[in-house]
């Protein structure tokens, strides 16, 4: 079992999760370990974490991007803007998806169903973490 010792958040809850008092680490020597709540909770932390995702593609008019991004994703933003690609100015549709990083795959395929319906040379994507809180009656009130 790999832990990412570049995440303070997810070190922090494994040391709440599983104290070390008295147990060696896996790998290295006998203990009292259970890989497999080490490995749940790694699932669970991945679960909660999330990305901005966010793809720009030349506008395609006849092109209806809500029945594309709607097989992969039930919500999503979609703005109209003038990019410039290869020092040309062309009108263009930036998509923003806020996903599970579980849900990356779904993005690359959804920007290469974009790129081959609207016959684009590339559809751009970026991503980056985010924090995530919806605000609804029950977070609301409690």
């Amino acid at each position: 079992m790999i832990v990412d010792q570049n995440n303070p958040e997810l070190l922090a809850y494994l040391r709440r999760t599983f104290p070390l008092e008295g147990c060696s680490v896996p790998g290295i020597g006998p203990g009292r370990w259970d890989s497999s709540k080490l490995a749940d909770a790694q699932e669970k932390h991945a679960a909660n974490r999330y990305n901005v995702y966010t793809l720009y593609t030349e506008a395609v008019p006849d092109l209806d991007l809500k029945d594309y991004i709607g097989r992969y994703f039930d919500g999503y933003t979609v703005t109209s803007a003038i990019g410039v690609y290869q020092g040309q100015t062309e009108p263009t549709t930036v998509i923003t998806i806020v996903a599970p990083l579980s849900d990356m795959q779904k993005v690359m395929d959804l920007a290469g169903d974009i790129r081959v319906a609207g016959k684009q040379q590339s559809v751009l994507v970026t991503w980056g973490t985010v924090t995530r809180f919806d605000i609804t009656e029950a977070s609301v009130r409690g």
